[in-house]
């Protein structure tokens, strides 16, 4: 005995693929790398800064 599926369960139509966003689109990437950057141009802006201020 075979059964088919009601027609219920079938899809009318198949979706097409979700393209996703490009990731330089993405808020939360965004935030993470704005705030990556800050870091490292405070984190180098310190290097400098500090023997700078010692040497005096």
């Amino acid at each position: 005995m075979t059964t088919t599926p009601s027609p219920r369960l079938l899809p009318d139509k198949q979706e097409p693929p979700r393209r996703s966003k490009p990731l330089w689109r993405n808020r939360d990437y965004n935030i993470l790398w704005i705030s990556r950057s800050l870091t490292e141009v405070g984190f180098n802006a310190s290097t400098m800064a500090f023997p700078c201020w010692c040497w005096r």
